[in-house]
């Protein structure tokens, strides 16, 4: 065997531990036994040349060193080197400090140079240099710094310290889920054919002597790819959704960044992720990175832009109708927009309308009267590209008004109008109303209004509605008089030859109405007809003649605009007083037979005659007629 070998062998002794810290401070000494027997400068040439030297012995590794030798064995000390005087200092050059001899030793009368062994049980001996016995070398255990760079998805790179003298070469172990073995002689070596986001461990063997020293190690990950067909498939106001494709080789996991705002970063397993508590109509990149397990090397980030859904606008109302046009107000959302999109559809809804703005307003123009319209306003952003959730409002357009408005009939109680319907859009029913009145709401294209006041002006206005009964049309007028309540109960109440006194009472229903009464009263006899105007339910006609019957009526009468109108009259008639008159009439009487004219019969015919014919000349007149005898 070679002493590399045997030094392999029985290293493993519990004598020789071979990693035993018993040198300097900072150090790793372990000790070799060599079996083979040699001269002592043979042995340290050896030990020099693939350890470091032969062994000092102090107190610290003695009883080690000695514990499990079974033969005489070779140490570093000899009495002639280098030092100032003999047996000074060991071969490596330490001082001695240190000395165990056998009695007796060394010899004091040998005066030529020699050198020392351990005796199996331990002392010093000294011998001479020629005998061949077995020997123990000892080295410093190798601590050397591997360093890995230029780390890629296949591929690194790996440098080291330089091991101790006389290293013939050094040999690189790779290992993880491939497995390599490298030999340089240099100091740096390209590994590659690795598996991206793999861990590799790395051990760089010094060889001396054939024998590995202490290995330079390092563990790291190759790069791991990329990931690839990286999308935001769905966004909210708030969150985020990305899916990808995992990409080939290793790694465990992903790291989900967004860009600008660390504090949102998210770590995923799989091959999605969402992203929470981003602002409403803004955009966000996306960086999904390909992680290791220890997290100590990344794969290049993939990027990918997205808007966020704009918020809802809110307080959405309709600030103005009209009969073709809708106006519309609301206040704007929280976060980002760049516009906003107005639907529209009335009665027909496959008739959908769109307008794109870029205020918080928008008006709806040529619309139908009387039309209910279902609205929805969505905000947008990212050039009308990204929409948020609508918001919903309806709203009826004031229908038409009506036309051809008419008064049909007019009593002291009622008036009744007719009218056309509106000559455009759509509408629920009409409002009917006088002022001071409860409205009357219809169907159909007549009213009748009652319960109204006797000889009153009334304004009638009829609104359209729409199904809504929100939303009227303009009010279309009409302005008529209902009849007039007559008098009641007219009677004189004195008279004498010049005045006739009148009273009656008031009209019915006609509380509040500013009427006056006109009174017309007339006599056939002097064919004088008169009228007069009292502001009271009484007056005094004068101006009369005496003893002369009049008629008499009364009528109320009102202003209406340009003309006065009047009531139905009631009427009495009644005399004045007359200043008597006597008046002798003389008849005379012929008849072929002599006592006919003084019959009974005859007088009385002759005065019903005298009757009639007085009758019809003094109409008017009050009068009796009496019958005298020429001999009274």
């Amino acid at each position: 065997m070679s002493g590399n070998q045997l030094s392999r062998a029985h290293c493993g002794l519990s004598l020789f531990p071979p990693a035993l810290s018993l040198g300097p401070v900072g150090s790793e000494r372990m000790y070799f036994y060599q079996s083979n027997a040699t001269e002592w400068a043979v042995a340290r040439n050896h030990c020099r040349s693939c350890f470091r030297e032969l062994v000092s012995v102090t107190p610290d590794n003695a009883a080690l060193l000695v514990g499990g030798l079974t033969n005489d064995t070779w140490t570093g000390l000899r009495k002639e080197l280098d030092g100032p005087m003999d047996w000074s200092q060991w071969s490596n050059g330490d001082p001695l400090t240190f000395q165990n001899w056998y009695p007796n030793r060394p010899d004091s009368n040998n005066s030529g140079d020699s050198c020392v062994k351990f005796l199996s049980f331990g002392p010093w001996f000294d011998e001479p240099c020629e005998t061949e016995l077995p020997y123990i070398c000892y080295e410093d255990r190798f601590y050397g710094n591997l360093t890995v760079s230029n780390v890629s998805l296949t591929n690194l790179s790996l440098s080291w310290t330089p091991g101790p003298s006389n290293v013939s070469q050094y040999r690189v172990e790779v290992s993880g889920n491939t497995s390599q073995v490298l030999n340089s002689t240099g100091l740096t070596t390209l590994v590659d054919s690795l598996t991206p986001g793999s861990p590799y461990r790395f051990q760089v063997f010094p060889v001396k002597c054939d024998r590995d020293l202490n290995p330079e190690n390092a563990t790291v990950y190759t790069k791991p790819e990329r990931v690839t067909d990286l999308n935001v498939t769905s966004v909210t106001t708030e969150t985020a959704t990305l899916r990808w494709r995992r990409p080939t080789g290793n790694m465990d996991g992903f790291l989900v960044e967004v860009e600008g705002f660390p504090t949102l970063n998210v770590t995923a397993l799989g091959e999605a992720a969402s992203v929470a508590r981003l602002s409403p109509g803004k955009q966000f990149t996306f960086r999904v990175t390909t992680l290791v397990l220890d997290r100590s090397i990344s794969g290049e980030p993939v990027s990918v832009s997205a808007f966020t859904k704009p918020d809802l606008v809110y307080r959405l109302q309709v600030s103005e109708v009209t009969t073709t046009m809708l106006n519309l107000s609301w206040a704007r959302p929280e976060g980002g927009h760049d516009g906003y999109r107005v639907d529209w559809t009335g009665n027909w809804a496959f008739l959908n309308h769109t307008q794109t703005v870029f205020t918080e307003s928008a008006r709806l123009e040529n619309l139908e009267p009387g039309t209910n319209y279902s609205i929805w306003v969505t905000a947008l952003v990212a050039n009308q590209s990204v929409e948020g959730d609508p918001v919903f409002i309806t709203s009826y357009t004031r229908p038409d008004v009506i036309t051809e408005l008419a008064v049909t009939e007019t009593t002291r109680t009622n008036i009744a109008v007719q009218w056309k319907p509106p000559a455009n859009g759509s509408w629920q029913s009409f409002r009917v109303q006088i002022p001071g009145s409860p409205a009357l709401e219809t169907a159909d294209l007549t009213a009748n209004l009652t319960g109204l006041k006797s000889g009153k002006e009334y304004r009638v206005t009829v609104t359209t509605l729409a199904a809504d009964k929100t939303k009227l049309s303009d009010p279309v007028n009409v302005t008529t008089y209902t009849k007039l309540n007559e008098p009641k109960n007219l009677h004189n109440t004195s008279f004498n030859t010049t005045v006739i006194h009148l009273s009656w009472d008031v009209p019915e229903n006609m509380e509040g109405v500013q009427s006056s009464y006109l009174i017309n009263y007339t006599t056939r006899f002097w064919k004088l007809s008169q009228s007069v105007v009292a502001r009271t339910n009484a007056t005094i006609l004068t101006d009369v003649r005496s003893g002369v019957e009049y008629s008499i009526t009364v009528q109320t009468l009102l202003q209406m605009g340009q003309s006065n109108v009047t009531s139905q009259p009631i009427a009495i008639k009644c005399s004045t007083k007359g200043v008597d008159r006597v008046l002798t009439l003389g008849m005379q009487c012929q008849s072929k037979d002599p006592l006919q004219c003084d019959t009974e019969q005859t007088r009385e015919q002759a005065m019903k005659e005298l009757k009639k014919l007085l009758n019809d000349k003094l109409d008017g007149v009050t009068w009796t007629l009496r019958w005298r005898d020429s001999s009274d």
